[in-house]
């Protein structure tokens, strides 16, 4: 029903962010784990008259966690968004809705991150920047399928002006351990140790 109505709201159906997203939402409420925590070191004592006080309060465990879930699943279905030539659009929030929108033109960079946790679930961060001039600050950002991520590059792709120009970054974490995985360093170290072992 509400799949619907977005679409009905303009020719480019409205869409939501790949399910892992509710997983990624929900660390942020974990500081709510205090309560069950608090309640587990205050019976932290056991004997018969608080194991019987825990296992009737567990409810309240049950309810946080429950509520941890919820709220991430309420953010994440409450949360759509559309790509086309014109740009992105991004509608969220549950009581008070927040759009979001960014002509084509006024996009300055996109960027897809691939981490690879999500590779399994065949899912990519965006981000979309646009020409606000603010430091640290990502206009649009959305964790989403692989096929809408190729869709919204080739899109960017055919765009006016010639395109768009990729590059792709690597942490330098990652240059660092490669090189000295694969440096002749590393393999003269390892056969120089392997001498002196034997002898």
């Amino acid at each position: 029903m509400l799949e619907a109505e977005l679409t009905r709201k303009g020719e480019v159906s409205m869409k939501r962010q790949h399910p892992v997203k509710i997983l990624m939402l929900m660390p942020k409420n974990f500081w709510l784990l205090a309560i069950p925590l608090a309640r587990g070191l205050l019976t932290l004592r056991i004997d018969f008259v608080t194991l019987t006080d825990w296992v009737h309060g567990v409810w309240l465990d049950i309810l946080v966690v429950l509520f941890i879930i919820l709220a991430a699943y309420f953010k994440w279905f409450f949360t759509t968004f559309s790509f086309s030539k014109d740009g992105i659009t991004c509608d969220s929030g549950i009581f008070v809705r927040v759009h979001n929108a960014i002509p084509m033109n006024k996009i300055c960079a996109v960027t897809g991150e691939k981490k690879f946790w999500l590779r399994p679930f065949r899912a990519v961060n965006i981000y979309f920047d646009n020409e606000t001039g603010i430091p640290k600050k990502t206009a649009v950002s959305l964790t989403v399928r692989y096929s809408d991520y190729r869709e919204m590059f080739d899109i960017l792709a055919e765009k006016k002006d010639g395109g768009i120009k990729a590059s792709y970054r690597t942490k330098k974490t990652h240059l660092i351990f490669f090189s000295i995985l694969f440096s002749s360093t590393l393999s003269g170290m390892i056969f120089l140790s392997t001498f002196f072992i034997q002898s």
